[in-house]
């Protein structure tokens, strides 16, 4: 039976890496999940072998697999970390610590819900304080408050110099017609092609941004300008109008056929956070923030 004498949060940190390495099969790829260098990884599961007396993974061709100690550590780890957790929620709930995160609106109907969800279970002690903000609000957000954590397309907010980017993915730029549209189902469509189209977009800083870059293609939009996305989403529908939004708005309005522009710069959804923010508290979002992503199939 392997038991283990747990001295310090560490310890309990040690067998939360376990976890992601066992679930990853890779110690790189688990690096990349945590944010930390995969040497520093790697001399953790050293402490942890050299705790146990045993060796815990075993390494193949394409990455480790679990040992027969090291499954049996595994199930113990889980209840061991369950039971932590349990324990911290009961005893130190008047310590909790608070993360502020502002976000841009639409990420509240998929991303953060499925982010927020394993970031309480696993992080009982962080308490997220969510906003949830216009793109308007969003590129003057940091003279009006001072939030720990920003998620935005790059775009819509000003990359600060006293706060550190994450790329959480690329999401490029396509073309949203109705299914029943001339070009719906096309597998691109051309910068050329759209431009005599008539396009609908809902007032905004976003909505500026992408103007812009087209205008800076040479291409002149014919826009109607919307208070709502209500609004925009029934003239798109309607068949008479198309507008240009990030390949992810197919996980709101799946209703739409969401076409590919050939060779336009990718936009990214990023991450800004402060240079003084304990990583402890925002390493572990940003890795939930990747989780609930690669979940939708999104990179």
């Amino acid at each position: 039976m392997v038991e283990m004498r747990v001295r310090s949060q560490m310890d309990i940190r040690y067998l939360q890496y376990f976890l992601i390495i066992a679930e990853k099969q890779s110690i790189s790829a688990a690096a990349r999940e945590i944010f930390i260098e995969q040497s520093s990884l790697s001399k953790i599961i050293s402490k942890l072998e050299e705790h146990y007396k045993t060796t815990l993974f075993a390494r193949t061709p394409h990455g480790v697999k679990l040992t027969e100690n090291g499954e049996i550590l595994l199930e113990y780890a889980k209840t061991m970390i369950s039971t932590y957790r349990e324990s911290l929620l009961k005893i130190s709930r008047d310590h909790l610590s608070k993360l502020a995160v502002y976000y841009c609106s639409g990420l509240e109907r998929w991303l953060i819900p499925a982010a927020l969800n394993t970031f309480q279970q696993e992080n009982p002690l962080t308490a997220l304080d969510l906003h949830c903000c216009s793109w308007q609000d969003m590129s003057i957000l940091h003279t009006l408050s001072e939030p720990d954590i920003i998620i935005s397309f790059a775009f819509a907010v000003k990359i600060l110099p006293v706060m550190e980017k994450v790329t959480l993915m690329y999401d490029p730029m396509v073309l949203v017609v109705s299914p029943t549209h001339p070009l719906a189902g096309r597998e691109y469509v051309t910068q050329e092609e759209i431009a005599s189209l008539k396009f609908t977009f809902v007032a905004s800083t976003a909505m500026e941004s992408t103007v812009s870059m087209f205008q800076e293609s040479g291409i002149k939009f014919n826009v109607t300008k919307t208070s709502n996305t209500s609004t925009a989403n029934t003239l798109i529908m309607s068949g008479l109008y198309a507008s240009i939004r990030s390949k992810s708005d197919h996980l709101e309005n799946p209703q739409f056929s969401h076409v590919p522009i050939k060779d336009l710069p990718e936009t990214e959804l990023v991450a800004l956070h402060g240079k003084n923010v304990p990583n402890r508290d925002v390493q572990p979002f940003l890795r939930c923030l990747k989780n609930a992503l690669r979940e939708f199939h999104i990179k």
